[in-house]
């Protein structure tokens, strides 16, 4: 699909930084979520229903390796059965609202050692 040039340089395509419906991920992007999921101790999906590959499999990767390891799945709706591990959580709310208290939660315990 062609896109608009920008108005200022007239040469870059005037696109977000961003992948848009319908297009693929590129291929670092998804090998880079797959080594992150690999190491993870906990896995944090936010926005999404994870009804589309790949990104679909990126807890299950990190349950390979780390079988207990938790999803914790921040929504806008109440609608789920992905969150089904005895370690996860299913926080219903904006995105806006529930990652800020979600880190400062993560960031205190984490002082408690």
């Amino acid at each position: 699909e062609e896109y608009p040039t920008c108005g200022g340089c007239g040469c870059a395509p005037a696109k977000p930084n961003c992948v848009l419906f319908g297009e693929a991920l590129p291929a670092k992007t998804v090998a880079d979520a797959r080594a992150a999921c690999a190491n993870a101790h906990a896995v944090v999906v936010v926005g999404t229903s994870l009804s589309v590959y790949p990104a679909a499999d990126l807890p299950k990767t990190a349950r390979v390796h780390t079988p207990r390891a938790p999803l914790v799945r921040i929504d806008a709706t109440a609608f789920s059965d992905l969150t089904h591990g005895p370690d996860d959580a299913r926080v219903t709310g904006k995105a806006a609202e529930v990652l800020p208290k979600l880190i400062a939660r993560v960031l205190e315990l984490r002082k408690r050692g």
